[in-house]
């Protein structure tokens, strides 16, 4: 029988290793979003920065998600680059 603590994020003996993969993908998006901003103000300005945050927003509860690492790419992505 299934304790369930193996589907937890940090929880059971899998958690390290979950959690090192979802910092892969932080550590990622953040090095690409640095790059796509290209200094230290978000491209295209306020303007673009808004389309860009509605259009992560259209859906806040989809039918069907995206995953975990997707989702928090999405979000990591939009700090970064502003």
């Amino acid at each position: 029988m299934s304790s369930g603590t193996g589907d937890l994020l940090a929880g059971g003996a899998d958690g390290p290793g979950r959690l090192r993969a979802l910092t892969s993908v932080v550590l990622d998006t953040l090095e690409t979003a640095a790059r796509a901003r290209g200094g230290p103000l978000p491209a295209g300005g306020p303007n673009a920065v808004a389309r860009r945050t509605a259009a992560l927003c259209d859906a806040v509860l989809p039918e069907e998600g995206v995953g975990a690492e997707a989702a928090l790419a999405d979000l990591v992505r939009a700090v970064a680059e502003g």
